[in-house]
């Protein structure tokens, strides 16, 4: 349900739909040129919300979003939100939670290796530190929810997106995230159509698990290297040291 309009304007369907489906707090903003407002309204929620189950997560409002959630969990039955079953809805996320171990993620980075394989990723230098999810506030309503969860990697639980061309399908981005909160404290805190961006407490520093780390990220998401600014797997592993967020994107 939303709760909060800080900056007013009226949620459109879609943005309703979404709130119907998380069915927890949600705080609505407009479409706004300037994002500074959500990204501190965020911050505020992460630091009160620390150690009380909840995890505050921004939602971007975009049609495919919604179709991708609503197809996989409803597996292909329905492409819109308002049409899913509320128990079907928890008895899916239920699910995710409940399979979701480090054997299913080390699975899927074993077999996406042999796959595809990976060049040699060179010597740690020259990155620049990422410290901010990528909004789309300019050109989409953005919901700030509330997720009630026991643990805070199963929130990927709530938002099943992916599971076409290289994004990942849910059990694989939620059994990922299970691990990554575990190895660095990543938590998802930014959701798009095409996106996910997560917010990391602690990272990573020596070189063997930065290797490995940077690794993982390339087999999860392919394009991880042109969200790069130079381009270069050397600076892309650097700025894995230095950063508070990590972005992935899909074509």
């Amino acid at each position: 349900m939303i709760t909060g309009r800080p900056f007013g304007g009226e949620p459109s369907e879609l943005c309703e739909a979404f709130a119907d489906y998380f069915d927890c707090d949600c705080i609505y903003f407009p479409v706004m040129q300037d994002p500074r407002p959500i990204l501190d309204a965020f911050h505020k929620e992460v630091a009160d919300s620390e150690g009380n189950g909840i995890v505050p997560v921004l939602i971007a409002l975009d049609d495919n979003l919604a179709e991708a959630i609503a197809l996989n969990v409803s597996g292909d039955e329905c492409d819109t939100l308002s049409e899913l079953d509320k128990e079907a809805m928890a008895a899916y996320r239920k699910a995710l939670i409940a399979e979701a171990d480090r054997q299913t993620a080390e699975r899927f980075f074993h077999e996406a290796m042999d796959e595809y394989g990976l060049d040699p990723c060179g010597e740690i230098a020259d990155g620049e530190a990422l410290g901010e999810p990528e909004l789309c506030a300019d050109y989409c309503e953005t919901l700030l929810v509330r997720i009630p969860v026991t643990a805070p990697w199963q929130v990927a639980a709530w938002l099943p997106m992916g599971n076409w061309n290289d994004c990942p399908p849910p059990p694989v981005m939620t059994a990922v995230t299970k691990k990554w909160q575990e190895d660095s404290g990543a938590v998802i805190c930014h959701v798009t159509g095409d996106s996910i961006d997560y917010r990391v407490s602690h990272p990573l520093k020596d070189e063997t698990s930065v290797r490995t780390l940077a690794e993982e990220h390339e087999l999860f998401c392919p394009y991880c290297l042109e969200n790069t600014p130079s381009c270069t797997r050397g600076a892309w592993m650097d700025s894995l040291t230095q950063s508070t967020v990590w972005h992935f994107w899909w074509d």
